[in-house]
């Protein structure tokens, strides 16, 4: 995601770092050295990211190294529970975790494998199969089922967990950060 990242804010940006850099030459009193530059380009990448990322909840109900076991705990959490099961066409990837298709992920970004973990635009309460990888806070190399995702205070991921434990005794709430920039 961070190469996706800065792909898009150096290709979006070209006009603004021109100007940037022409305003470096001008405070330097000549041309900055490669290092200089690639300092300036990585904070902007980084504050790009952080303004670019909030807090998500998530309820998890179970997180497992095997996408068989997680499949598993989708299904019964979906049909005990009654919440949609959404596995939006996600297979597994040992590059990626999970991956889309290659038709969408070439379409959407280009390369294929691809993965845009919950949390994007698309809260609720619903089940899911994610990787832990792709949120900073997890433990990585797992597979999540995660029964809701919201806003980090929501009172539906509350709800959600209360219905979820009587289930699944050891789910649990957790809140990441989620990048909500341009992935293109």
């Amino acid at each position: 995601m961070r190469a996706a990242a800065e792909r898009v804010i150096v290709s979006q940006t070209d006009e603004r770092m021109l100007v940037t850099l022409g305003s470096l030459l001008l405070a330097l009193g000549g041309v900055p050295d490669q290092s200089s530059i690639d300092k300036a380009v990585q904070q902007t990448v980084e504050k790009y990211i952080k303004q670019a990322t909030v807090q998500v909840g998530f309820v998890i109900a179970k997180s497992t190294t095997n996408y068989s076991e997680a499949l598993s705990s989708a299904k019964t959490a979906s049909s005990t529970l009654g919440l949609p099961l959404k596995l939006r066409d996600l297979v597994p990837n040992k590059k990626t975790g999970l991956t889309y298709p290659r038709a969408d992920c070439e379409r959407e970004v280009g390369g294929y494998p691809c993965y845009f973990a919950r949390g994007r635009f698309d809260s609720g309460s619903y089940v899911s199969i994610e990787h832990s990888t792709a949120y900073a806070e997890f433990k990585p190399h797992l597979f999540i089922v995660v029964l809701a995702s919201g806003a980090k205070n929501d009172p539906m991921l509350r709800t959600t967990l209360e219905k979820a434990r009587k289930t699944f005794p050891d789910a649990y709430l957790r809140t990441a950060g989620v990048y909500l920039g341009c992935v293109h």
